[in-house]
């Protein structure tokens, strides 16, 4: 096939929306948190309770705590939780 006709054929490919699904970046799901009971209930998944970064995840270290979990899923967790579960509002709930 001559090279104009090539560029004619896909032209016309893109214009139909033939090629439309190529072009279509992949999204990721956003993650899903779990809401928790109380901290028993989350130290049974997250054994060191979760933060809602890194950053406090590291205060925590500094504090002598075991490092949470800072996962997607666990900043989520964090998220529907932090009213009941993270007591002293340091950005994480349920440190151990």
């Amino acid at each position: 096939m001559p090279k104009i006709l090539t560029a004619t054929v896909l032209a016309a490919a893109l214009a139909t929306g033939a090629l439309a699904v190529a072009a279509t970046p992949a999204t990721a799901a956003p993650a899903k948190g779990t809401k928790f009971a109380n901290c028993t209930a989350l130290l049974k998944k997250y054994p060191a309770g979760v933060a809602k970064n890194k950053k406090a995840a590291n205060k925590a270290v500094k504090a002598r705590h075991a490092r949470p979990a800072t996962s997607g899923k666990a900043k989520a967790t964090y998220a529907l939780n932090k009213g009941m579960l993270d007591r002293d509002k340091d950005g994480v709930a349920c440190e151990q």
